[in-house]
């Protein structure tokens, strides 16, 4: 037991209906993965305290965690009935939605958090992804954009950005914003892929090759910088090492390979 469990059980020995205690008991149990035992102490501190909306709350994330949205879901709009502009609340049932697809509804709980928390950073970046999903590609760059202002370290904001301004088609740019997310998250395979990418749509596959070969040396099995480092080499004319890199992904068991097996020949 730790420390700060001893200490709520020490005050529920004086007050058994403290439910703040219950509460963030049932937060530690949660993180344990005591999973019943977390879901009995939100109950409990719900019963003590009905007007908490952390209870509510830290109950949804638990069932979140634990793969039943639709209690979930239920358990965040207790949250929401109980305090409306409780933006935790609020994002986290939008990116739950937005999980499900229903990308509608999921709009509607970020536009909520931001009309009660207009400088929310990860509501213009959640409801950037959302625009992103539906194609309105120009209103994704404008709310990432927004995220990023609020919160310059967001590597994951520059990281969609990038993606945004690519599908847009404006790859310098697309490359300018993964480069800032590799410099706050150094290592990170997809965005390395992702640059290569950038790069071999302005027929720069030299370049590519070596962050497709630095994303490879991140994830060995990432298909993607496999599969497209193999399109490189082969528009280099470089046939040999890029039929070899090619068919690595018929050879290999990583699962990453499977679904990309299904959809190219």
């Amino acid at each position: 037991m730790t420390e700060a469990a001893r200490l709520y059980r020490h005050v529920l020995e004086h007050d058994p209906n403290q439910a703040d205690a219950l509460n963030l008991l049932g937060v530690i149990a949660q993180q344990a993965g005591d999973l019943d035992q977390a879901l009995h102490l939100f109950d409990q501190a719900s019963t003590a305290a009905p007007g908490l909306a952390t209870v509510p709350f830290n109950k949804a994330n638990a069932l979140r965690s634990a793969g039943r949205e639709e209690e979930a879901l239920a358990a965040y709009k207790t949250a929401l009935d109980i305090n409306p502009e409780y933006a935790d609340a609020l994002l986290n049932l939008g990116a739950l939605l937005h999980d499900r697809g229903d990308t509608q509804a999921a709009i509607a709980q970020f536009n909520n958090l931001l009309k009660a928390t207009p400088t929310h950073a990860k509501g213009h970046y959640n409801l950037g992804k959302c625009r992103q999903t539906q194609g309105r590609l120009d209103d994704a760059q404008v709310a990432l954009t927004n995220a990023i202002e609020l919160d310059p370290n967001d590597a994951d904001a520059h990281f969609a950005l990038a993606n945004v301004l690519a599908d847009l088609g404006k790859f310098e740019q697309a490359i300018a914003q993964i480069k800032i997310a590799i410099n706050l998250k150094p290592n990170w395979p997809e965005a390395n892929t992702n640059w290569a990418n950038y790069l071999c749509e302005l027929d720069l596959q030299e370049d590519a090759l070596e962050k497709y070969e630095h994303a490879l040396t991140l994830s060995p099995s990432n298909a993607n910088a496999t599969v497209n480092k193999a399109f490189a080499l082969l528009s280099l004319g470089k046939l040999h090492d890029g039929w070899d890199c090619y068919k690595v992904r018929h050879e290999s068991s990583a699962p990453g390979f499977a679904s990309l097996n299904n959809s190219i020949p």
